[in-house]
């Protein structure tokens, strides 16, 4: 009964206010304060009973909301609790009648940031709220300047608590989100709803009827021109808006309220988090897209969607489908946003595109997007990761008085948003050059680029002299680099680099088996339609055939193989993504203003010229092994040992173990060079290397070891059994170790032919060791075997 008497209250005062009827100011407190009790009253009655008081503040003046903002009244009550005290609803009435507060209740009220201009009040209840219409110029910048201290880290830190409380709402959305994402996504539509799942619906209610200019003279319609119309309106209308989210405010927020809280939290929470992300995509540019598919949100997107049993699989496949409905309107979403969204889609946790949704949504993405396209976006990234996030300053940031004292914390909080971005930028790039139709010129500026800012610093040259010679990239780097690059950044960079050139190598290296596997398929398909031809009813008979199609199945497959030998790409060429890249670096670093981020000192420069000296000339023996007489190719240089081959696989060692020094010179094992060198030189027979014998012989006059801790007179096939060991035993830094144990491994193969007894003593002593002793220290493994 007393449920029903509150509930008849409440709808009965909702009638009054919406009857037109015109009330005295007294009646108008009365009902707002009443209403307030209510919802303190019942918490079930807490969010209705905020939004029809908000009806009766609409109608009422600044007197009359000073006075139930009177201290002891229920207003000044809910509004002087501590933020992490708060409920959604005292929130939502304090951002609504921010305008109208008295100045005494916003100075102990903390919900709202101090010295902080209030919104403009047709954000709210203007003719534009209603209708989804655009704010006037000076409400535009109102607007901004209030979202400027509302949507500051220290800020959104206090409401989080109460902005996580609106999932108590579920599965609808708290009436606090109609009023807070149009400050945070200026052209949102407060009470309508503009969300991906509703998309069609959308349009369709947006589509205009078709004017009197489209009746033609025999009273028809001309429905081209009244579709072409209508294309052009529905354009017209999505663009309102789209692309006005501040960046900063927008990562700010996501990272505070949705990555740190919804997404750590309950299934409601998370729900809230795809409701969420279905409300801000439709206004992002592609610089935004990647702040959204945020670490957090993507892996409880991808375990929803992959898990048939989770709470949430529903909604995350319904979220995913309506994503895919909403950008396949080309008026609504542009390429760019579409690229946008493809790449991030490729990060969904190594979940298979297949299952991402019953519509293939990443399908369906891919299949609209070109080489041209993916050219653009690519250099979208590029120019999004030299410009970074430009901190924006308003007039309400320098009016804050807290703005001083924690200048130093806004400019950290800065460099950590500047950061980010550039990550996102550096993880959309690698995503995005791994669609079917990037061209190969995208690939190897994206290798530059990720190079440069990897391990070299770039600076404008004393006077402007630049050399024409220069790398391009370096010229763009001096030019349009906005701030210093962050240690973190550099090491996203050294380590997605080496993910694309491993993705790239392997690449090479599986088109060719594609290719074999695609021959030998069709000459089985051949043969037994060959064999099921001539077969005949006498079982005798049938034997005959089946031998046929035997022998045109192995016929075939040896031509397959052979066709697929001819195919195959030069070994050189398998790994000319690494070889050329590690060129492009040593011709940079020699440009004016460019030098090494980390410095290598004496031990590491002359570690990093000896490594290049090495895979030079290997590359230079491995042209001439393939342009020499065919007797001379693969043939072994007297140890049992493919040349070709194994000069190939330390050419790619040599290569990784640069990139591994220029990433992590700290924890690089400087003799390696010397002992790659043995090998090359010793094993291989590659010439033209630089002389280091003043060193070992140094070393040995000492009665020392050798530069690879094996005695002087080591043979260079014991030298290569410790270098690999040394390689294996690596731990994983700040760059993928996979690509350089593949190398090493590689080098093996080739060469484990001519292991001698004291190079197998030193395997089964590893081995042994298994990782408890010495012998898995990559200390240990260098010391002397007596």
């Amino acid at each position: 009964d007393a449920k029903d008497t509150l509930l008849g209250r409440l709808f009965g005062y909702a009638a009054l206010l919406r009857s037109g009827m015109p009330l005295e100011q007294a009646v108008q407190e009365a009902v707002f304060n009443n209403l307030l009790q209510f919802g303190q009253g019942k918490s079930f009655l807490r969010e209705c009973a905020a939004a029809v008081a908000l009806e009766a503040a609409e109608r009422m003046d600044t007197e009359a909301i000073a006075a139930v903002a009177a201290p002891g009244q229920p207003l000044a009550t809910m509004l002087a609790v501590k933020p992490a005290d708060a409920t959604p609803e005292a929130l939502l009435l304090a951002l609504v009648l921010w305008p109208k507060l008295p100045g005494s209740l916003l100075q102990t009220c903390h919900l709202l940031p101090a010295n902080t201009p209030p919104p403009p009040a047709e954000l709210f209840f203007g003719a534009s709220a209603v209708r989804g219409g655009v704010l006037s110029p000076a409400a535009a910048a109102a607007a901004a300047l209030t979202a400027a201290g509302l949507f500051s880290r220290e800020h959104l830190q206090l409401l989080t608590p109460a902005l996580l409380a609106t999932s108590g709402s579920h599965p609808r959305m708290h009436t606090l989100w109609q009023y807070l994402l149009p400050l945070l996504l200026p052209g949102f539509r407060p009470h309508r709803k503009m969300d991906l799942l509703d998309v069609p619906a959308e349009a369709a209610a947006a589509e205009p009827s078709p004017s009197a200019g489209t009746i033609v003279a025999n009273g028809s319609m001309d429905k081209k021109s009244a579709k072409a119309a209508a294309k052009a309106a529905r354009a017209a209308k999505a663009a309102e808006g789209k692309g006005a989210a501040n960046g900063l405010f927008l990562e700010t927020f996501w990272s505070v309220v949705v990555e740190g809280g919804l997404m750590d939290s309950s299934h409601e929470r998370r729900y809230l988090g795809f409701q969420l992300f279905s409300r801000v995509l439709p206004h992002l540019r592609p610089e935004h897209v990647p702040g959204v598919f945020s670490p957090e949100f993507t892996r409880t997107l991808a375990a929803s969607v992959k898990r048939s049993d989770s709470y949430l699989h529903a909604g995350a496949r319904k979220l995913l489908d309506g994503l895919s409905a909403f950008l396949e309107r080309s008026d609504v979403a542009d390429s760019s946003v579409k690229m946008a969204v493809a790449a991030a889609l490729q990060r969904l946790g190594g979940l298979p595109m297949k299952q991402l949704s019953s519509s293939k949504i990443t399908q369906k993405l891919v299949q609209g997007l070109d080489a041209e396209g993916v050219h653009r976006y690519v250099s979208s990234l590029m120019e999004a990761f030299l410009a970074g996030a430009p901190v924006v300053h308003s007039g309400a940031e320098d009016a804050n008085g807290h703005d001083r004292a924690h200048g130093e914390e806004k400019a950290e909080d800065a460099e950590r948003v500047i950061a980010d971005r550039r990550g996102q930028c550096v993880e959309q790039l690698v995503a995005a050059l791994k669609f079917p139709d990037v061209a190969q010129s995208d690939c190897e500026a994206a290798l530059r680029f990720l190079a440069l800012h990897a391990f070299a610093e770039v600076k404008t040259p004393p006077h402007g002299k630049a050399s024409k010679s220069n790398p391009a990239e370096v010229h763009q780097a001096a030019k349009h680099l906005t701030s210093h690059l962050s240690s973190a950044t550099r090491s996203r960079c050294a380590s997605r680099l080496v993910t694309l050139i491993a993705h790239l190598s392997h690449a090479a290296q599986s088109r060719p088996r594609a290719a074999q596997q695609q021959q030998r398929q069709q000459d089985a398909n051949a043969g037994k339609k060959a064999s099921d031809a001539a077969a005949g009813p006498v079982e005798e008979a049938a034997a005959q055939p089946a031998a046929k199609k035997r022998k045109t199945s192995s016929n075939g497959g040896a031509e397959a193989t052979a066709a697929a030998a001819k195919s195959e790409p030069p070994l050189a060429t398998l790994h000319q993504h690494l070889h050329d890249t590690l060129s492009f670096i040593r011709k940079a670093l020699k440009a004016p203003g460019v030098s090494l981020a980390v410095k290598l000192g004496d031990d590491g420069d002359n570690a990093l010229q000896l490594l290049a000296a090495i895979e030079t000339a290997c590359l230079a023996r491995l042209i001439h092994l393939e342009k020499g007489a065919s007797h001379s190719h693969g043939k072994p240089a007297g140890h049992g040992v493919n040349t070709s081959a194994a000069i190939r696989s330390l050419a790619t060692l040599a290569a990784h173990l640069q990139l591994q020094l220029l990433a992590d010179p700290d924890g690089f094992e400087m003799d390696l060079p010397l002992s790659l060198r043995r090998v090359a030189a010793e094993g291989l027979g590659v010439e033209g290397l630089p002389e280091v014998e003043e060193q070992s012989d140094k070393r040995d006059e000492d009665g020392e070891e050798g530069a690879i801790g094996k005695p002087a007179g080591s043979s260079w096939n014991d030298v290569l059994v410790d270098v690999m060991l040394a390689v294996m035993a690596r731990p994983v830094g700040s760059v993928p170790i996979a690509p350089l144990r593949e190398a090493a491994e590689s080098l093996w193969r080739q060469c484990c032919a001519v292991v001698s007894a004291d190079g197998l003593a030193d395997i089964v002593r590893v081995v042994a060791a298994g990782g408890k002793g010495e012998g898995q220290s990559t200390a240990g493994l260098f010391e002397s075997d007596e």
